[in-house]
């Protein structure tokens, strides 16, 4: 189909590997309205856009954000 693209969703541990951070501070930034709400929720499986998830980056990720060690 010439025109017609799909962008494949990201889930949790895909934007854990991109954002390196672990589960628990996504977690902590889900909560806490760090992060944006998952675009898709598909039984308890969160799913992003990759465009929520790179807006995210270039507005208000600061690299090693909520890293503890």
């Amino acid at each position: 189909m010439a025109g017609f693209h799909i962008d494949p969703l990201l889930n949790a541990s895909d934007v854990i590997r991109i954002l390196k951070v672990s589960r628990s501070t996504l977690d902590r930034m889900l909560a806490a309205g760090g992060f944006p709400r998952p675009d898709l929720v598909i039984r308890r499986r969160l799913k992003w856009k990759p465009a929520t998830v790179q807006s995210y980056i270039d507005n208000n990720f600061k690299p090693g954000e909520g890293r503890t060690n």
